[in-house]
């Protein structure tokens, strides 16, 4: 499992990379307002990529952990009933674009930065077979690959053409390939199938046995995205630009958490196949690795945004210590919601997800309007931070009890 750790970590990075370089030629290249409309409108369509989700990528893992010889399959699968999906959302989108006032420049780059974030969709949702049945290797590949040419791809057109479209074209290009590659790497292990349509009675059926993921899917999204809209919505877009410099920073601090659940779901998913609980040790010891790799990770994320992000992004952005030192408390109480939020997914405990994280959503809506009047982004970061404390515990009082539960029956 180490070995696993270490090749998804290496595949995290890879991602991290390549969000950090697009996170610096945006940055740079236009200046906190544009940035700010462009962090705004990846907000929005991350919010409509996530009804085409519909809680996928957790219940493919999840499935194909526990029965790895059917990858091919369950992938298909999604992809199929993706493909429909895309379609309704992608219609919606262009009608609602098309009555905005943004005149044909900012048009088009909407459409191709929201074409960007449904495109990687796909390619995060196929690598989750790799997962499934252990090939690490083929993912680390795949994204090596998939940074190299997205470096090139927008590094270069960002040196050559710094301007809104051309930046939004190279992503949607980027995106484009490295789906591609993903799509190639995972063909190679497993049957895909027919990944393209299927009967509409059969997709309805599957959509159906995902629905509660897809709420859970579609709640844990809004609550990383509703602060962006907010911030942009109440202050500016030169304060959501700054705003969602400190906040993607911090997301990416976060990823590493991804490689802890990456191994972790798919291995707890057969143990508890096997043996019908989680051990209390085995709990215990997850809950401790996810808090000190956090820690670890909030003070250098600390370290970076206080010593270099002026320095990185330009000094049109002012990085307040209230704002940095808000979002640092935000990564750290990320890993341990996260923690406490896989178990729940082990046991199947949709219901009190989607309770917790509906809870969430409006602590994180009422209190982002309130703190932002008040103090700011960095009223914000803080409103952010204590809405996912809260929900962190919520978590940590249900895994508790189901713990509680299970030992009692298996005396």
């Amino acid at each position: 499992m180490t070995r696993h750790k270490l090749l998804l970590a290496i595949s995290l990075l890879s991602k991290i990379g390549t969000g950090m370089v697009s996170l610096f030629v945006l940055a740079r290249g236009l200046g906190p307002a544009d940035y700010g409309f462009v962090a705004t409108v990846f907000a929005y369509a991350s919010i409509a990529a996530l009804f085409t989700d519909f809680g996928f990528s957790v219940q493919a893992l999840r499935d194909i952990g526990a029965q790895p010889d059917k990858a091919g399959e369950l992938i298909a699968a999604c992809v199929r009933v993706k493909n429909l999906l895309v379609l309704v959302v992608t219609l919606g989108a262009a009608l609602v674009l098309s009555l905005l006032n943004l005149g044909p420049h900012l048009l088009a780059a909407s459409l191709l930065l929201y074409g960007s974030i449904m495109v990687n969709s796909y390619g995060d949702l196929v690598v989750v077979a790799l997962r499934g049945i252990g090939k690490y290797a083929a993912e680390t590949v795949s994204s090596i690959l998939g940074t190299v040419v997205f470096v090139i791809v927008v590094g270069g057109t960002a040196l050559a053409w710094p301007d809104i479209l051309p930046i939004a074209t190279a992503l949607f290009v980027a995106r484009l390939l490295q789906t591609a590659i993903a799509f190639l790497v995972v063909s190679r292990y497993t049957q895909l199938g027919n990944c393209i349509h299927g009967p509409l009675l059969d997709l309805l059926r599957f959509m159906r046995t995902s629905s509660g993921l897809a709420l859970d899917s579609f709640l844990t999204t809004i609550t990383g995205q509703i602060d962006v809209i907010l911030v942009g919505a109440l202050l500016g877009l030169h304060a959501a630009g700054t705003y969602q410099i400190a906040a993607r920073v911090a997301s990416y601090a976060v990823l590493p958490a991804q490689v802890l659940a990456g191994v972790n779901i798919p291995a707890l998913s057969r143990d508890m196949s096997d043996h019908g609980r989680v051990k209390t040790p085995l709990i215990a010891r997850f809950f401790l690795e996810y808090l000190a790799i956090g820690t670890v990770v909030a003070v250098g994320y600390a370290v970076f945004m206080a010593t270099f992000s002026q320095l990185v992004f330009g000094t049109g952005y002012e990085i307040s210590v209230g704002l940095w030192s808000g979002f640092c408390l935000l990564v750290l109480v990320r890993y341990l919601s996260a923690s406490t939020g896989v178990l729940l997914i082990i046991y199947k405990q949709v219901r009190w997800r989607l309770i917790v994280q509906f809870l969430a959503a409006c602590a994180i809506a009422g209190l982002v309007t309130l703190f932002s009047l008040a103090w700011g982004v960095a009223g914000a970061a803080w409103a952010l931070a204590t809405s996912i404390l809260l929900a962190g515990i919520l978590y940590a009082w249900g895994v508790f009890r189901i713990q509680r539960e299970s030992n009692r029956y298996s005396l």
